[in-house]
């Protein structure tokens, strides 16, 4: 078993690196890049990339919904102890055109989470929030976390209650992630997200836990194309920026991936994924 630790880049090797710095003056760049890596990497590569946009995806919807439940609030400032997002954040409410602007400002701001995020994210509300078939669209302004801009658009419709009574949405999301040296993951996905924990605790997000099921199709950073499905629901944790649990299957042409991030346990929030690669070797990736 390969235990890698992986970062936005570092699956590249050097020559590869200094070749990608030189090419990435040219239009072809990406393409290049993408032929000079190996089958393997390519693979990981898809996992780690996509791993990130699910990861801001997700952050996105928990940042909407703390801000709507602050029901009370027409701009915030000063402790809020049960907030994700830091102490001063701005909330701006508009009723004329039902929307809610979150403020990060210019320089950024840590949440309690650890990531870093400046800039707005702009919610637009049609027939309310909790009623059935009520849909939010989530937009972006100059909008970054950690350093890595997020844009293009959100749209979550309230389902209602599932089986067994938990609030549940679907979710359609077509994002931009630009990491460094400007290269960019691009990311369109179908979703169904359960609330499968603290739904009783709208003013407490420490307790919240997400369901996710679905597809997408994406473009990695490196210009590879690539398409998966969840198998076993992702299970999403607030606070922890990394999936806890389920398994996801990616084809890239012809070459199936398929990653399992329940691998180091489903409890604590470790980062870590076990990918195993079409020849069947399993790597162990530290996202």
């Amino acid at each position: 078993m390969i235990v890698l630790h992986l970062n936005q880049n570092n699956l590249v090797m050097k020559n590869v690196l200094a070749f990608g710095l030189f090419c990435s003056l040219f239009v072809s760049c990406k393409k290049e890049l993408s032929s000079a890596l190996t089958d393997a990497e390519r693979d990981q590569t898809v996992a780690t990339d996509n791993s990130l946009a699910e990861s801001y995806s997700d952050d996105v919807a928990v940042i909407s919904d703390e801000a709507y439940n602050n029901n009370a609030l027409i701009t915030r400032s000063g402790s809020s102890g049960g907030s994700l997002m830091g102490d001063t954040v701005r909330i701006t409410r508009n009723s004329a055109d039902s929307s809610i602007t979150i403020d990060f400002g210019s320089v950024g701001i840590t949440g309690r989470d650890g990531r870093v995020r400046k800039g707005q994210i702009i919610i637009k509300f049609t027939n309310g929030y909790r009623k059935i078939d009520a849909s939010v669209s989530q937009t972006f302004n100059n909008y970054a976390v950690d350093g890595r801009q997020l844009t293009g658009t959100r749209t979550v419709t309230y389902k209602g209650l599932d089986s067994l009574d938990r609030p549940y949405w679907t979710i359609v999301a077509n994002l931009n992630v630009t990491k460094s040296a400007g290269r960019v993951v691009t990311w369109n996905s179908t979703r169904t997200r359960i609330m499968s924990q603290g739904y009783n605790t709208p003013m407490n997000w420490t307790d919240d836990e997400y369901l996710i099921s679905g597809s997408a199709t994406g473009l990695t950073s490196n210009g590879d194309s690539y398409s998966l499905t969840i198998g076993k629901s992702l299970r999403v944790k607030v606070g922890c920026r990394f999936i806890i649990d389920g398994t996801i299957e990616y084809i890239r042409g012809t070459r199936n991936t398929l990653i399992d991030y329940g691998y180091g346990g489903v409890v604590s929030c470790d980062g870590q994924a076990l990918v195993t690669l079409p020849s069947g070797i399993t790597v162990v990736v530290n996202l």
